[in-house]
């Protein structure tokens, strides 16, 4: 399987709340993938789980929890567990803004389509 992956789609459901070594928040999401820009050959379903830091209760104010049915494209890492985690936090989220027709960080990056499909 291929370390890292750029997927597009959406939340569909928060599967998991829990902590790491007792003070570190993590969410487990079912994301429904749309379109995949990188390791599309080594996803085998429409469907993956993905980690972010932080829960309902505390969320990083420069890394909000995604929204459910929310379009994104996201930048993601396998970790040794197998678990596919966002990299950089922040900087690995991207959330589609229909106003500027792109996909824009919390930083105020933003992507397209064509710019994605550049990404070897």
């Amino acid at each position: 399987m291929s370390d890292y992956y750029i997927v597009e789609g959406k939340p569909t459901e928060i599967l998991d709340s829990y902590f790491e070594q007792e003070d570190i928040p993590f969410t487990l999401f079912n994301f429904k993938i749309s379109k995949v820009y990188k390791g599309e050959k080594d996803i085998k379903s429409k469907y993956i789980k993905v980690t972010q830091d932080g829960n309902k209760e505390d969320s990083f104010r420069s890394h909000p929890l995604m929204n459910i049915n929310e379009k994104y494209v996201l930048f993601l890492k396998e970790i040794e567990d197998g678990r596919l985690i966002m990299i950089g936090g922040p900087n690995g989220k991207f959330e589609y803004k229909n106003d500027i027709k792109a996909f824009q960080s919390n930083v105020g990056e933003t992507v397209n389509d064509s710019k994605l499909k550049k990404i070897n």
